[in-house]
């Protein structure tokens, strides 16, 4: 289970390209915390992919922009009145993993492999 807590934007606030709500520290976070270092640990060592060098931070993509303008200012002072946003709990029993493609139409997501989640 993970608690959804709190909105944002990657970069930041002031410049939003990626919209998201967050995760609450908790046994959630740390669990999927374990879960990225497993992922990286194996993508490095079967795969020969560098280790992710920005820091883990565990979030729900709700939405990208794909160009700046007047409505910018506006998104970025809405996202910092939600930085305390409290949603809900969720389970968590599976893990997609994407493939995403760049084109002039913007991304295409194809889901590359399916893997259930345990308690064990």
């Amino acid at each position: 289970e993970i608690e959804f807590r709190g909105a944002g934007a990657f970069p930041n606030a002031s410049r939003p390209k990626t919209i998201w709500i967050g995760v609450a520290p908790g046994e959630g976070f740390d669990q999927l915390a374990a879960l990225s270092e497993a992922i990286d640990e194996r993508l490095k060592d079967e795969m020969g992919f560098p280790r992710e060098r920005r820091r883990f931070h565990p979030h729900l993509t709700l939405g990208r922009l794909n160009s700046m303008n007047a409505a910018q200012d506006q998104l970025g002072e809405l996202l910092l009145q939600q930085a305390d946003f409290n949603a809900a709990v969720a389970e968590i029993d599976e893990v997609l993993t994407f493939a995403s493609f760049l084109d002039r139409a913007g991304p295409t997501y194809n889901v590359m492999g399916r893997a259930e989640l345990s308690d064990g």
